[in-house]
């Protein structure tokens, strides 16, 4: 397929919003070919505001787990000073408040900038076609050679 025949292909897909034929499909280099998608790129109509309530729900059991955790801590250890079994555990669940309390903060730090980031890009489907569709109403057409 010439460049020409592409590009109309590629013109008629903004146009009509949809695929210009049954075998079109845009793919990202990264992507294999097994994936539930099967390296078909995803269009996501709110990213970043997604984005923000995920790591509000996130942040929300993650915090649930520390304090489970934390409260864990001193239960299940009477009668049990000096025992390598109760030592590991102790090891481990501090090494797990450790890192859940890392996930959470992390969370909550990246929360708020996603919501401007949504906020910022506008998340604005119809704003962005009305923006390409003024551009190629105001481009002239494509001539060989230029």
């Amino acid at each position: 397929m010439s460049f020409e025949d592409q590009w109309a292909v590629v013109r008629a897909q903004a146009l009509t919003g949809a695929d210009a034929s049954e075998n079109s499909q845009m793919s990202l280099a990264s992507t294999g070919s097994g994936g539930s998608k099967q390296g078909k790129l995803v269009y996501v109509e709110y990213p970043w505001t997604d984005g923000a309530r995920i790591l509000a729900e996130l942040y929300t059991t993650t915090n649930t787990s520390v304090t489970q955790v934390t409260e864990e801590q001193g239960r299940g250890s009477e009668g049990t000073a000096g025992l390598a079994s109760a030592l590991a555990m102790d090891a481990v669940r501090s090494s797990w408040q450790h890192r859940l309390k890392a996930v959470r903060d992390e969370c909550e730090k990246l929360e708020q900038p996603m919501r401007q980031a949504a906020k910022d890009h506008g998340e604005n489907s119809a704003r962005i076609k009305a923006a390409i569709a003024a551009e190629r109403m105001a481009a002239k057409p494509f001539e060989k050679g230029q």
